[in-house]
């Protein structure tokens, strides 16, 4: 491997690796998000489901972000490995890779709800709808002045 192929597929570790940390951080907000969501229909008394809604739409979201995250971290195993190796791979092609692999519409949806069904991304989700769920049933005292 060459200098510059070295340096190039260095390059590319370092930025992939700071996209695969942002999709990350973008996860932990969206489940954040899910928290803050339900805290102010908690304090406003204001449920009507509105929250699994919510949940809902963060949860596929959610699912969305880690499968980008996955297609990152798939070429950031390649990139690796080459270094690793020294082989002679050529650097920057994750859309190139991507692109021949992509597959239909339904195997990317069917993608985007496995990533979905993964513990680490369902269980803040479901931890909030029954948070709410929880919240509905248990009758709030009302304040008169």
């Amino acid at each position: 491997m060459s200098g510059f192929e070295a340096s190039a597929l260095h390059t590319e570790w370092s930025t992939l690796q700071g996209q695969f940390h942002s999709f990350e951080k973008t996860a932990v907000h969206l489940k954040l998000a899910g928290l803050i969501a339900l805290g102010v229909l908690v304090f406003h008394r204001h449920f009507d489901y509105l929250i699994v809604f919510i949940t809902a739409a963060l949860w596929v979201t959610e699912g969305m972000i880690k499968t980008y995250q996955a297609r990152i971290s798939d070429r950031l195993l390649v990139v690796e490995k080459a270094i690793a190796e020294q082989q002679h791979y050529k650097a920057m092609q994750l859309n190139t890779m991507w692109s021949e692999q992509r597959a239909g519409g339904v195997t990317l949806i069917i993608s985007y709800m496995r990533q979905c069904l993964k513990p680490t991304v369902a269980f803040p989700h479901i931890f909030v709808v029954l948070l709410a769920l929880v919240a509905t049933s248990i009758p709030l005292p009302t304040l008169s002045l």
